[in-house]
């Protein structure tokens, strides 16, 4: 890491050495009651220190997910600098130790993002802007199951509580989220059929093909406040991660089989860590550090129960996917269209070299229009020079 949280990340070893240096006890501090109460006031520090800190980092998640980026890396350097300025005569033990490394550790990953969000938002293009499911239920602790109405068959643990129902009943209301999911609807018929075999064969429940649905409503040039691109809503880092190129010419994220594996690839990872889906799905949205705070923070492992230390953007993300699967699984109950399968179908030509894709149409026929919806994650109407680059044409 170049950026100043790499600067911290030099300054923090040296300090740790001090912390340890000033371990050894004077004779005066053996008596039993002075180590008790040294020993106390070191756990009061670290536990008002470490409650600072993880708010000071999820204010980073919030403004990052604002794209407010220099904001952002200000909240990180003063997590990281509250953790560093021990009080006199601290000595440093496992807990201090483990938690340093682990909110390094988190940081260098939102710096990474905020990297590549900064690098983007200099080269801005016209992505279609999707409205975001806003936070619209108020913070709670909801962990009682209702019994009303029978859940559709799902793969996926559907449950029905108060906020699940508050969202069916946002969702399904006149309005723009209705409309949202609608337009999802129409268009998630192109690519469930793709989606639902690329999860089967990873073992992975099939009706996470409906996590379109709320990320981009199924569509392929979504970008979010926090420059997230494509179906899956992958920003740069992760894509990349993931194994998407993203560049000046081409955009993975944008293309549905590709971001589709990584997206299948990354919610696998994410089940392995924490060994439930809707705390998968909250990593999915905000990254697996919030979830591991949240999960410190609360003492507890119940999605329920931690939620309310969570970003704003992803306390309800969980209702909202299961209030849209349980839509999506019988949508003329909820007066919205019923997706038609129509697999997405071409041919591929490799393309050796540079290629204009308005050249392409004019000498061959086929309509612009049809290149760009085939190869959405070309941009600029231009493959990459001096590389192959497989390339869909109609049937």
């Amino acid at each position: 890491m170049g950026g100043p949280i790499g600067r911290l990340l030099l300054i923090a070893a040296p300090a740790l050495l001090v912390s340890s240096c000033t371990s050894t006890p004077s004779p005066t501090q053996q008596a039993t009651t002075q180590v008790e109460s040294r020993a106390e006031a070191d756990r009061v520090w670290e536990d008002a220190t470490r409650q600072h800190s993880d708010d000071l980092m999820a204010e980073a998640q919030d403004l990052a997910a604002d794209g407010r980026v220099a904001e952002a890396l200000d909240r990180v350097e003063e997590a990281i600098w509250e953790l560093l300025a021990t009080p006199p005569g601290y000595e440093a033990g496992p807990f201090y130790t483990d938690y340093l490394a682990s909110l390094l550790e988190e940081a260098d990953d939102l710096e990474e993002s905020l990297r590549h969000l900064e690098e983007e938002l200099q080269t801005p293009e016209e992505f279609v802007a999707l409205p975001p499911i806003e936070v619209i239920i108020e913070d709670q602790v909801d962990t009682t199951t209702t019994a009303e109405g029978p859940l559709p068959p799902s793969d996926f643990p559907l449950l029905l509580n108060r906020t699940v129902e508050s969202y069916l009943d946002a969702l399904t209301k006149p309005g723009e989220f209705h409309q949202r999911i609608e337009t999802g609807l129409q268009r998630a018929g192109n690519y469930l059929p793709m989606i639902r075999a690329r999860l089967g064969r990873a073992g992975l429940p099939e009706d996470l093909a409906y996590l379109p649905l709320i990320e981009s409503a199924f569509s392929l040039t979504a970008y979010s406040r926090a420059r997230a691109h494509g179906m899956w809503q992958f920003i740069a880092s992760t894509g990349r991660h993931y194994g998407l190129e993203i560049g000046t010419l081409v955009d993975e994220r944008r293309d549905p089989v590709l971001s589709t594996e990584a997206a299948v690839a990354y919610l696998h990872d994410l089940h392995n860590q924490f060994g439930d889906w809707y705390l998968a799905l909250a990593g999915y949205n905000s990254g697996s550090g919030n979830v591991r705070r949240a999960i410190r923070r609360s003492g507890s492992r119940d999605f329920w129960v931690l939620r309310r230390y969570l970003p704003r953007e992803t306390r309800n993300y969980v209702p909202a996917f299961i209030a849209s699967v349980i839509i999506a699984k019988q949508p003329a109950k909820y007066g919205f269209s019923t997706p038609t399968d129509q697999p997405w179908q071409y041919d591929s030509v490799d393309v050796p070299d540079a290629l204009d894709l308005q050249f392409l149409a004019s000498s061959s026929g086929i309509p612009l229009d049809e290149l760009r919806k085939l190869n959405p994650a070309i941009r600029r109407d231009l493959t990459p020079a001096r590389r192959i680059t497989s390339l869909r044409l109609p049937l």
